[in-house]
């Protein structure tokens, strides 16, 4: 059995149920290592990070290489804030998403399930089964790949040549 990489955010300000969510997944049977961002929240970085954990835990406060901690994990925990989904989306990587605000993220957690990218949990105490299903069942490869044709990697490049274009129509 594999041992999967999570990757657990919780936005640049730390924010949200962290210290909720990585007491459940200690709750997992299965063998899995977790990186934990806690972004400006140093505070909770050292709380954290001062924690037993029942799997591999690596804690990271504010980090300037997120691409890179996406880029090697198994599956992305979060709330589905439009820059964290933009970005698995174009890295290709299947999201958990965790407690989504009304309103933006309420709509980006309709998109990605509607697409088949993500999973959510309700309640906290639903993620190391719902975790446990999809590691389990291999669904995650099949959300990587639905993510992989979703994400649009180089969508910055695609606007700007876009708008000179249409600026070069003008002249």
């Amino acid at each position: 059995m594999t041992c999967q990489l999570c990757l657990v955010l919780s936005g640049g300000f730390g924010m949200g149920p962290l210290a909720e969510t990585l007491r459940e997944l200690d709750k997992l049977a299965r063998p899995v290592q977790t990186l934990v961002v806690t972004g400006r929240n140093e505070k909770l970085r050292r709380e954290i990070a001062a924690q037993d954990r029942a799997h591999p835990t690596h804690v990271f406060g504010f980090v300037s290489n997120m691409h890179e901690l996406m880029g090697i994990a198994d599956v992305i925990l979060t709330k589905p804030g439009s820059l964290t989904v933009s970005a698995a989306l174009a890295l290709g990587k299947p999201l958990i998403v965790v407690n989504p605000i009304p309103g933006q993220e309420a709509a980006n957690s309709d998109f990605l399930l509607e697409h088949g990218v993500a999973a959510k949990v309700n309640s906290l105490e639903d993620l190391p089964f719902r975790l446990e299903q999809l590691l389990g069942a291999g669904k995650l490869n099949e959300m990587a790949r639905t993510a992989k044709k979703l994400g649009r990697p180089n969508a910055a490049a695609d606007i700007c040549h876009e708008v000179n274009r249409r600026l070069a129509e003008r002249v």
